[in-house]
């Protein structure tokens, strides 16, 4: 039975996606799916190569295809389907179809033995390792890493970064005379704190909570995107359950700060300003300020010392 002189492979970008290995039998068919990476594209570009190497570069171009008469449509909602038909003399058929229209149109044929492979320079991992790599792989270890980059991690089974509160700013206004000889001031101003009923959760105690339905529970939503170097998936945090991926009725939330977690008062500090002060200078006080998220530390609370002036003259 004939065998593939040499590997077809898609190109992406600067690499190579291998679709049919070197040595497969024949007669032989492959077939890609392709979804629209930009809204309203018009067509699918699909570049064939022959080689043993991973870069395009050191391969040789087998044929550019093009798929048209594709539907404007927002980016991910349109795709077509690519085959790859070898028969036993080594001819190679492209068809594609747009799977929205059922549209099919044959891009092109070519005969592989005409074709002279290129030397071998960075060869693609061979078909037995990555067999031998999957084999000896725990399944769970591979679901793992998978849901782990394609963003389907259950909310409750993320470690979530610890924030750091906002830092505040403040000024306090001295006298020359003052300054020169130091002085103790306490001054009051709005910072953050968790409210002492529901303990910052900004629900009713007891209250039970529900799946996120914008998010499934995952805490955050998903976009596959066609990018020159294959399909990237990228995820941001659910804007409805922030991350969490449980929510509660309107009806759950805590009386005293309104769902929140949170509530402003009025908090004391003690200004320490030593002798011979200058103006501009700044006293600093670490985590005093505002609340962190994640259990994340308080900000920092910076004061700016200013010296009076009348006239242009320091007030004695």
């Amino acid at each position: 039975m004939p065998k593939l002189q040499s590997t077809i492979s898609l190109a992406t970008g600067f690499f190579c996606s291998p679709l049919i290995y070197q040595g497969t039998e024949l007669p032989f068919k492959k077939s890609i799916d392709m979804t629209t990476a930009e809204n309203g594209q018009k067509e699918f570009f699909i570049q064939l190569m022959v080689g043993e190497n991973r870069t395009v570069s050191d391969n040789t171009v087998l044929g550019t295809y093009i798929m048209d008469g594709v539907p404007r449509a927002p980016k991910g909602t349109q795709s077509a389907k690519v085959h790859l038909d070898i028969d036993v003399d080594s001819n190679l058929t492209i068809t594609a179809t747009i799977e929205s229209t059922g549209r099919t149109k044959q891009l092109g044929k070519v005969n592989l033995l005409g074709i002279t492979p290129p030397p071998v320079k960075n060869p693609f991992p061979s078909q037995a390792d990555i067999a031998n790599f999957n084999k000896n792989m725990p399944k769970w270890i591979n679901d793992f890493f998978v849901d782990l980059f394609e963003g389907k991690m259950p909310a409750s089974m993320r470690v979530e970064r610890k924030i750091k509160g906002t830092d505040i700013k403040l000024n306090l206004s001295i006298s020359a005379k003052e300054a020169q000889a130091g002085i103790e001031r306490k001054i009051h101003f709005p910072r953050e704190e968790a409210c002492s009923l529901c303990f910052g959760q900004g629900i009713k105690p007891g209250s039970e909570p529900m799946q996120c339905t914008t998010c499934g529970g995952t805490g955050n939503l998903r976009e596959k995107e066609q990018t020159a170097v294959g399909i990237v998936v990228s995820a941001q945090t659910c804007p409805t359950c922030k991350g969490r991926g449980k929510i509660f009725s309107s009806s759950s939330s805590c009386e005293k700060c309104h769902g929140e977690g949170k509530y402003f008062r009025q908090y004391p500090l003690n200004v320490v300003v030593p002798a011979g002060t200058e103006g501009g200078s700044t006293i600093e006080f670490s985590a005093m300020g505002n609340l962190g998220k994640n259990d994340g530390p308080r900000g920092d609370v910076h004061v700016k010392v200013s010296i009076k002036r009348f006239f242009g003259l320091f007030i004695i």
